[in-house]
């Protein structure tokens, strides 16, 4: 007969397994599973101990495998909560990222158009700006901002607006402040017309006097 069943001394084989199982539940990414291994094999042997007293013993290891199978699941549920939530964080400042790149790619379309043009297209709305730079200034000008909102573009002559509004970060109530691209241009003014007197003759001056014939003198 097995040494954890004879009847002439009890065994504490299923509280040390209990305890050596509650320690490995904090291997990595194991934990979970050997927790639930250790809840399993504890329970057992707390069953057999209530039982058979005689035959069964270690309660106390039981209680401190079910102990340290309890702590490693708290930590290990707590670092992925961490990770989960920095992963979140990761995902969203890329996403506004990509906001900002695609506001400053039509930005860069609105600049090729006024260098060309001598000033900015009159257009509101991102769906009048797009078909007033494509495709000659731009292949694809973005409708939607990196969170799938729509643009808010506003492009006059002398200058434009372009505003996204990312929502509030999860678990956060804050607002967060619009990503914005403007710009201004001043047209160059037009050349000053010369003052009177200059450039052409005076007021009752018909010609030069070398236009003028010759003069006749009397004998």
């Amino acid at each position: 007969m097995p040494r954890w069943i004879s009847t002439d001394r009890p065994t504490d084989f299923p509280a040390r397994l209990t305890l050596w199982l509650g320690g490995g539940a904090f291997v990595p990414a194991l934990g979970p599973a050997i927790a639930l291994c250790c809840a399993a094999v504890g329970i057992t042997g707390y069953v057999l101990c209530a039982r058979y007293p005689e035959r069964y013993t270690g309660k106390t290891k039981i209680y401190a495998g079910f102990a340290l199978s309890l702590w490693a699941l708290l930590l290990f549920f707590g670092e992925s909560a961490l990770f989960f939530r920095w992963k979140l964080r990761q995902e969203y400042e890329q996403r506004t990222s990509v906001s900002l790149l695609r506001l400053s790619e039509i930005s860069r379309a609105l600049e090729r158009y006024r260098e060309e043009s001598g000033a900015y297209p009159d257009a509101l709305g991102i769906l009048a700006v797009k078909g007033a730079l494509e495709p000659k200034y731009s292949d694809d000008v973005p409708l939607l901002d990196g969170f799938g909102q729509a643009i808010s573009a506003v492009s006059q002559p002398d200058g434009f607006s372009l505003r996204c509004f990312p929502p509030p970060f999860r678990g956060e109530t804050l607002k967060r402040p619009p990503l914005a691209v403007q710009s201004v241009f001043k047209p160059a003014p037009p050349p000053a017309s010369p003052p009177a007197g200059e450039g052409g003759p005076a007021e009752g001056q018909t010609g030069s006097p070398d236009a003028a014939g010759p003069s006749q003198t009397g004998p």
